[in-house]
């Protein structure tokens, strides 16, 4: 039972991703950024409003801290710490009933990588049935995903497939965000919703084929959870060198983990000049 969207909302998210290598020394390489989205309609639209699809969003305040941390003297040293305070760094999530369906950035970006990763946090990739496997789409391939669903006051009716992003996680949370004005008065206020996902038997894209190397990827999950109006998803993969006589467990190369909260939900304060949006060379990453 959601309340009804108002485009006048902006969402804001933090995200932080943690890259963790190895070795002595141990190397830790951390992301922390912000993202604004707002809710948008689809150009797409059957009728002259469109369809609540898509969310235009504004990555910023990028900051990145490296450090060697040597454990047999238990000391660490910053590498660098760099800070990025761009505000042209829009992108726009479409989406379909499942989860993600285009995702447009500006051609000139550097940080498409970057982008694609935080918009495939989003993603829910399949049915939100227990149990459920389903070949899920990745930013890295595709995998044969498990699906572990707990919810406990949220179900999703074929009746609703319509409604595209009434449908998505990352927007069910604001339910529970509003104060009690008259028009979400008679909502339900209370919502928890729990999503694992296994992946396993993964297809690789060639980049990343190519980038493995050889090592092989030992766990990759992906969880969202929404409790009230707190929104927190993650992503974890662990990287291995392949079993051999000496380490038949394999060993660990790297873990990367990407989590995205969301912050707070409030009136529009990011605008996208449309002078500047027409100049941008859109092009689709999900291509």
């Amino acid at each position: 039972n959601v309340p009804p969207f108002n485009r006048n909302l902006e969402y804001s998210y933090n995200v932080r991703k943690t890259i963790t290598v190895f070795r002595d020394p141990l190397q830790t390489t951390i992301y922390t950024a912000s993202v604004t989205c707002q809710i948008e309609k689809s150009e797409e639209g059957e009728n002259d409003e469109g369809e609540d699809d898509s969310l235009l969003c504004l990555l910023h305040d990028i900051n990145i801290l490296s450090t060697l941390t040597f454990q047999t003297l238990n000391t660490t040293n910053e590498v660098t710490n760099e800070e990025y305070n761009t505000n042209d760094d829009w992108f726009i999530i479409k989406f379909n009933s499942i989860g993600l369906e285009k995702l447009f950035v500006n051609s000139t970006t550097e940080k498409k990588d970057l982008i694609k990763e935080i918009a495939f946090q989003f993603h829910i990739g399949g049915e939100i049935i227990p149990k459920f496997t389903s070949n899920e789409k990745l930013a890295v391939g595709h995998c044969m995903t498990l699906f572990n669903i707990n919810s406990t006051t949220h179900e999703f009716r074929e009746e609703e497939t319509d409604k595209i992003l009434e449908n998505q996680i990352i927007l069910l949370s604001h339910k529970a965000s509003y104060e009690k004005t008259p028009v979400y008065e008679g909502y339900e206020r209370h919502v928890h919703l729990f999503i694992e996902k296994i992946r396993k038997d993964c297809k690789y894209s060639l980049p990343f084929f190519d980038f493995l190397n050889g090592m092989q990827v030992k766990k990759y999950i992906h969880t969202m959870e929404i409790l009230d109006d707190e929104l927190n998803i993650s992503t974890t993969m662990e990287v291995q060198l392949p079993p051999d006589p000496w380490n038949p467990k394999g060993t660990p190369v790297f873990r990367e983990t990407t989590h995205l909260g969301l912050a707070n939900i409030t009136s529009k304060t990011k605008v996208f000049d449309p002078l500047t949006r027409e100049k941008y060379k859109w092009i689709n990453l999900m291509e």
